[in-house]
């Protein structure tokens, strides 16, 4: 139980301010003040828009579990080195 409350701490407080200006608008999950409903909101955005350009167009709908599991971490760590964030922890 307390390294899942650690674990949150983490997240909440440092990873979460770390990567947040890196995603795009349109990355609706885990993020404060968006959710389903704005998800769904911009799905039909994307959809009205792409009829108009395209008339027909396809999804692709890819499943990337594990996919961090299966990529070198040592690279993975020099392309994060970028995100410098002061490490504040809270007890």
């Amino acid at each position: 139980m307390q390294d899942k409350v650690i674990n949150h701490l983490v997240a909440r407080h440092i990873l979460y301010l770390a990567i947040l200006p890196c995603l795009l608008d349109v990355n609706v999950a885990s993020r404060k003040g968006l959710g389903t409903s704005e998800g769904i909101r911009l799905a039909m955005n994307f959809h009205r828009i792409c009829k108009v350009k395209y008339k027909t167009y396809y999804i692709l709908k890819c499943d990337i579990s594990k996919f961090f599991a299966s990529i070198d971490h040592d690279i993975l760590k020099k392309k994060l080195e970028f995100i410098k964030v002061p490490i504040i922890l809270f007890f």
